[in-house]
This record gives structure tokens, C-alpha cells and sequence, in this order.
């Protein structure tokens, strides 16, 4: 009864804060399928982007850059419930691809050291994979840890403990080679766990139960990106999907039924939108749509779902929270998908 209770008030005070449009947030700003949703934005700069969930859905981590205070990406650190910000890394470089650890820790990737420590070698010409390294801290930024020190990129790490040791999955780009690597946190050591050079591999995210491992993978001969599982249990990996057109920001639903959440952009159609994958009915579905790009779907660990997302205007790019409605329409193709 009382962690009933306690989950009623966490969510009725989230509710009650979403409830409405912030004054900068004005009606007129917001296309009407969004005003319909009632959001609630969360961030008002140029850029802020790749938001994720507390585990315990009351905060959400972030990265943004503000050249009037710093130059480049920075961490923060919002809370949903208070609506107060704060900035987490304070990094010479870029900090960015953030997430939880748990209620007090997070993970995430720094050009910082790799800038100090090839001076001499000028600033990097590649933008998407620039040289960097992953990380973990505290929330304060007291306590930091370098735990992968490799020359060239290191980014997108996940965090897998519930399947024996402790292990980060990221993407690294040695010898001009995307591909992607696990790290065991006890004794520190990066392996290889699949590279192809035909193949780019970008955007991890593991389920909730942490058994499956899913990303983006690009057939560089012939141009066309799959959503690819890969099942720790029995070692194997399928594509749940290989469509035409542009899929990134891959995120699992903390809650059940298993469901993946993306960003694509069809051929025919001029924006990003968010769909989902049902593992269970095997059914895609739109989760968000509208007339400009949503990116960054990150769903909350909370009964009452909250979805996250950025919302790209005229470049700039906002977060928005809303409440995940339970009837997302019909499925996008037939019942007839492979079984994982």
C-alpha cells in the first residue's frame, strides 16, 4: 500500500506540472497534434538534445550547447517534478550520449582527453566520430573515472549487470573501422564483439531484461540500414527490419510489452518521425509524427509512460515530455516477422 501510494503522488505531481503549456511554450508555437498532447517543454535554448530517463522517472539527463556559458556539448540534469536544471560536466571538450547507471551515477563519452593528448596533431575534421573516450560520475562531477583510454572514437555506451559480469557495450572506429565493443568493468578490458568493414554500426540500446542488444546497421555497398538484434542467450543476431530511408536514436520501453522505439525518416517524406517495434505482436507502429523532425524517444520507467523527444525547428532543438498514449493505431505491416 505504501509504495502505492508513493508512486500515486510521484505521478500525480508529474501529471499535475504537465498539465500545462509553459508561458514560453505558447500555444501558437506548437503545430495542433502536439497542443492535443498537451506537452510539456523542458528545455528553451538553441540546442538540446538526446534526452534519457532516471531510472526512478523523475529526472531526465541530457546534452546542450550554449555558447553564451560554454563552448560545445555539455551534461545536465533536469528534474521533471521541480522543473530545475543543472549542468553536470564542465569538460574542455564535448560531453555527450549520457545515461543513467543508476539514481546517482551515469555513463557517458568526452573528447576531452583525447584534445589534450593529441595537441599536436590539430583539431579533428570528423564531426560524427570525433576522437573520444567513455566515462563514468557521479552526478556532481566529484568522482570521474576514464575507463576507456584507446585513441580514435569511443561513444554510445550501455550498461549491461543483470546477465553475469558487469560489461559496457559502446561503438569504437579503430583503423577507420566502426565496430562494437564490450568492456568488463571488473578486470577492464575491451574485446571485439562484432566488426565487418561492409558494415556500419551506430545507436546501441539493450532491453530491459538485458538479454538483447539492438543497433543500426548500414550495408555500405548497398546503402540500406537494418534494425539489428543480437541475443546474448543464444549468440545470435537478426534483422527485425531492412527498409530504404534514415533510422537513428534507438531506445528500449523500460515496461512491458518489450517494445523499440527509433527516429526514420521514410524516402517519400521530408521529416524524422518516431515509430516503435513490439517484440510481443511483432507490430510497427507511429508513435509521433508531425510537420517537422522528432529525434531522441526515450521512454520513462513510470506506469503512466512518459515519452521524451526532441523537436527540430528551424534548427533548433527542443525537449519535449509527453504522456505515451495506449492506442498507437494499427501495425505497420503484416503478422508475418521473424521470431527472435
Amino acid at each position: 500500500m505504501k509504495r502505492f501510494f508513493t508512486w500515486f503522488l510521484m505521478s500525480s505531481t508529474i501529471l499535475l506540472s504537465c498539465s500545462h503549456l509553459d508561458k514560453k511554450n505558447t500555444s501558437s508555437t506548437l503545430p495542433e497534434y502536439l497542443i492535443d498532447l498537451n506537452p510539456r517543454q523542458m528545455t528553451f535554448n538553441d540546442l538540446s538534445e538526446r534526452p534519457r530517463f532516471s531510472p526512478d522517472g523523475r529526472k531526465i539527463i541530457f546534452q546542450s550547447a550554449r555558447p553564451s556559458t560554454h563552448r560545445g556539448l555539455q551534461i545536465y540534469e533536469l528534474d521533471l517534478i521541480s522543473g530545475k536544471e543543472r549542468r553536470i560536466t564542465f569538460s574542455d571538450g564535448d560531453a555527450f550520449d549520457a545515461f543513467y547507471k543508476d539514481n546517482e551515477n551515469i555513463f557517458y563519452a568526452s573528447t576531452t582527453d583525447e584534445i589534450k593528448e593529441n595537441l599536436l596533431q590539430g583539431p579533428t575534421t570528423d564531426i560524427k566520430l570525433p576522437p573520444s573516450d567513455i566515462y563514468n560520475s557521479d552526478l556532481f562531477g566529484t568522482n570521474i573515472e576514464r575507463i576507456i583510454n584507446d585513441s580514435g572514437y569511443d561513444g554510445a555506451p550501455v550498461y549491461q549487470e543483470k546477465l553475469g559480469k558487469p560489461h559496457l557495450f559502446f561503438i569504437s572506429n579503430r583503423d577507420t573501422v566502426s565496430g562494437i565493443y564490450s568492456l568488463d568493468l571488473q578486470n577492464k578490458k575491451p574485446q571485439l564483439l562484432l566488426t565487418n568493414r561492409s558494415k556500419d554500426r551506430k545507436y546501441l540500446a539493450l532491453n530491459p531484461t538485458q538479454d538483447k542488444l539492438a543497433w543500426i546497421e548500414t550495408d555500405l555497398n548497398k546503402r540500406q540500414q537494418s534494425l539489428v538484434v543480437y541475443n546474448f542467450k543464444n549468440k545470435t543476431q537478426k534483422a527485425i527490419k531492412t527498409e530504404n530511408g534514415i533510422f537513428r536514436d534507438l531506445s528500449f520501453a523500460p515496461q512491458n510489452p518489450e517494445r523499440l522505439f527509433y527516429s526514420v525518416q521514410r524516402p517519400s517524406e521530408k521529416f524524422f518521425r518516431i515509430e516503435t517495434y513490439n517484440f510481443e505482436k511483432k507490430c510497427t507502429q507511429v508513435a509521433l509524427s508531425g510537420p517537422e523532425s522528432l529525434l531522441y524517444p526515450s521512454l520513462s520507467n513510470n506506469r503512466a509512460e512518459q515519452l521524451a523527444f526532441v523537436r527540430v525547428v528551424e534548427d533548433k532543438k527542443q525537449i519535449f515530455v509527453i504522456h505515451l498514449i495506449s492506442d498507437l493505431g494499427p501495425c505497420l505491416e503484416s503478422q508475418n516477422q521473424v521470431n527472435l
